[in-house]
């Protein structure tokens, strides 16, 4: 079950890039289950889940975790993490030991605060 949950969080990782999908993936209730993966305790899962919100939080069409180019902002996206209490998982992602892991909450966070004043 892991591994099909972990490619299904990859490909709305990948999809989140572009901004209709983006859209449609919060449309659809996407953000939740997403945050529910990142309380999983699989690294796998937890890293994809954080790597997938980030992308969605930051509407960019350039991955988030490579070199930041923001073409879109997603306010939605972010509200909607907020309102699912996402962040609280993401900032506990932040004190695990892999690496990986943490770059991706930590993105993840970064973006969700993207032009916040």
């Amino acid at each position: 079950m892991n591994v099909v949950q972990a490619r299904a969080a990859g490909c709305l990782f990948n999809l989140a890039l572009n901004e209709v999908n983006s859209d449609e993936i919060r449309d659809l209730d996407g953000l939740k289950p997403l945050i529910g993966l990142l309380s999983s305790g699989a690294k796998d899962l937890q890293s994809a889940a954080a790597g997938a919100i980030a992308n969605l939080a930051a509407g960019s069409t350039t991955s988030v975790l490579c070199t930041v180019v923001l073409t879109w902002l997603d306010e939605s996206n972010r509200m909607e993490l907020l309102a699912l209490d996402g962040v609280r998982p993401l900032v506990s992602l932040c004190s695990q030991p892999n690496i990986e892991l943490q770059r991706r909450a930590t993105a993840a966070l970064s973006n969700c605060c993207q032009y916040c004043m």
